[in-house]
């Protein structure tokens, strides 16, 4: 049986499968093309096919010769096409194996890839098939390397392979690549969501890939809860305050409470005086319920016992400084708005995803 069985579907009734290739030369080969159908009248007749002459295109590819149908041949005339004795072993063991795969499977919809080997026999597969097996059928992926997390996590033996992969060099290696891909799908969440004005979106961004805005602020950080109660009701149980979301410094457990508007969120209003720009009207607001949410946890220390309140440090992220600010002096107004800010850091998307950006270049960039 060949490492790899391919299937794609032609209708919904019909799906090619492997290419049986029955003489090849630098030039032209001779093959056969297997089409699995679905077949009532007699489902043990569950294959259609063509033989057909091939000749090489550019880069490897192989395209079908201009064929000339029979029913075109005049009286007299006739045509022979002769397999030799390993071509005809080939097609027929070949066959065998789309039979099999036929009364197994059916006719699979859309395009895929199979595998089938005994549980003994996977370390003997290549990357390259296991990768295109992978590529080809994601929701496999994901059952499989849970079962082998799984594994991981819940088997005495699993210790041992660990360690023999990191004595070769092999876990850190995985552990490398899989934080750089991390980041590189980060980083395309971002690219296709610029112009999404859901909250909701970038909250959920950022608390499942918190280290984004730990890049920022240059320590560790945990979330510690989603829309927190950081205090302040009254007798009436009104007037609460809550955030977008609570986290810590990892390593000093001080707050930090972070506000979430969106990229769209404008920066700037309006021109007030001859190149003078204020804060928008939601960033300002923005800035002023961050505030406003400190003092709160702050005149509420039992709320939350497992955080700091020294050093507390609040975060608004909002709006894009690139397709917004189209001047030097609006740049400029930003910058020294938010720089005379106390305790609160202003950063736009664009400022935050740059950092996850420079990150990947670092990781990437080879070793002088």
């Amino acid at each position: 049986m060949p490492p790899i069985i391919k299937t794609r579907a032609t209708s919904p009734r019909t799906s090619k499968i492997n290419t049986i290739v029955l003489r090849e030369g630098k030039l032209s080969r001779l093959v056969f093309i297997p089409v699995l159908v679905q077949n009532e009248k007699n489902p043990d007749a569950g294959i259609d096919g063509d033989f057909v002459y091939q000749r090489k295109a550019a880069k490897d590819t192989w395209i079908d010769d201009r064929s000339i149908p029979l029913n075109s041949l005049k009286s007299g005339e006739g045509y022979t096409l002769r397999l030799k004795s390993e071509e005809l072993l080939n097609l027929y063991q070949s066959l065998k194996v789309a039979y099999s795969f036929r009364e197994e499977k059916g006719t699979p919809r859309g395009e895929r890839t199979w595998i089938e080997t005994p549980l003994s026999g996977l370390r003997n597969l290549g990357y390259a098939s296991v990768a295109e097996f992978f590529d080809s059928d994601s929701g496999s992926a994901d059952s499989f390397i849970a079962k082998v997390f799984k594994w991981l996590a819940t088997s005495p033996q699993a210790v041992d392979t660990v360690q023999r992969m990191m004595d070769v060099g092999q876990l850190p290696d995985l552990n490398a690549r899989l934080g750089l891909a991390s980041l590189k799908a980060t980083l395309a969440m971002w690219k296709e969501n610029q112009d999404n004005n859901d909250e909701g979106v970038w909250q959920k961004l950022l608390e499942e890939r918190v280290y984004v805005l730990s890049q920022v602020l240059s320590f560790p950080l945990v979330i510690i809860r989603s829309k927190p109660y950081l205090g302040g009701k009254g007798y009436d149980n009104l007037g609460g305050k809550y955030s977008d979301f609570l986290a810590a410094n990892a390593l000093t457990r001080s707050a930090v409470i972070v506000e979430i508007k969106t990229p769209l969120t404008p920066l700037l209003c309006g021109e007030y005086r001859d190149d003078v720009y204020p804060f928008s009207g939601e960033l300002s607001g923005a800035i002023a319920q961050v505030l406003q949410q400190r003092r709160t946890f702050l005149d509420n220390p039992p709320v939350h016992k497992e955080i700091s309140p020294a050093g507390i440090c609040c975060i608004v992220l909002a709006g894009h400084i690139g397709r917004q600010l189209r001047d030097a002096t609006m740049k400029e107004n930003f910058d020294l708005q938010r720089q005379s800010l106390h305790g609160v850091t202003v950063l736009s998307y664009d400022e935050l995803f740059r950092k996850v950006e420079d990150l990947i270049g670092v990781i990437e960039s080879p070793v002088s």
